[in-house]
């Protein structure tokens, strides 16, 4: 719902799908968080990582990525 669910597939963090993504900044200031690009922002400069939101990556597109990076 926020956008701050990730996952590190090799050397690259992916925030998860969220539920209507053009209003997630709305959802996350009306509960006192940052934007979702400051928060991307963060993640990168706290893990040294490139930081992927896609707003039309699906979970079973996430998932393959996961899979194959474990191949």
């Amino acid at each position: 719902i926020y956008g701050s669910q990730t996952i590190m597939i090799g050397d690259t963090i992916y925030l998860y799908p969220v539920y209507e993504p053009d209003r997630l900044d709305i959802r996350r200031t009306q509960i006192g968080m940052s934007l979702i690009s400051e928060y991307i922002t963060t993640l990168e400069k706290l893990y040294n990582k490139t930081v992927i939101f896609d707003k039309n990556i699906t979970f079973e597109e996430i998932t393959n990525l996961q899979k194959q990076q474990r191949k």
